[in-house]
């Protein structure tokens, strides 16, 4: 809120970064690809250690934790910036085609992944480690079955499927 201005400054900073990124197309102009490929993995390690350390609650002094979480923040800014390029061109690549199905997974979804959410805590009965697994994977297995679905339907019945989606194919 309004009272903290840490939180605004730093919600801002983030919000001109984001735009940043997206004005120019490109997270990481100032770096090569292969000086991000080497940089990353001490990046991504360097936040890893920082969330573990400050998860586990080891640190007994809050200004050296607060200082640490900040740190945590910009490392992961900092990785996701760096690696965003790659990221984005795979993205684009494999996430692409199934977006043609995206209304049709937005239309079935919620009955189907109810229904097999409830199946899955009745017959397995699962821990709550268990539970966190099925609250996870459940929707991965539903979106997949459902793109599987869409594409079978939109080429054995193209028009039972454009009815189905409004036409949105």
């Amino acid at each position: 809120g309004l009272e903290d201005p840490y939180r605004i400054s730093q919600t801002l900073a983030f919000f001109c970064a984001g735009g940043a990124v997206s004005l120019s197309n490109s997270a990481s102009p100032l770096l090569s690809r292969k000086a991000r490929s080497g940089l990353l993995p001490l990046v991504v390690v360097g936040w890893f250690v920082l969330g573990c350390v400050l998860t586990a609650r080891v640190l007994t002094i809050p200004l050296l934790a607060s200082v640490l979480h900040r740190i945590e923040i910009v490392l992961g800014a900092v990785a996701s910036w760096m690696s965003y390029d790659d990221f984005s061109e795979s993205i684009e690549r494999y996430v692409s085609p199934l977006a043609g199905f995206s209304f049709f997974i937005f239309l079935a979804h919620e009955p189907f992944q109810g229904f097999l959410m409830k199946l899955s805590v009745h017959l397995l009965h699962p821990s709550p480690g268990g539970l966190l697994l099925l609250y996870f994977g459940i929707p991965l297995v539903v979106i997949l079955a459902l793109v599987t679905v869409g594409f079978l339907a939109r080429r054995k019945t193209p028009t039972l499927y454009s009815v189905v989606v409004g036409g949105r194919i």
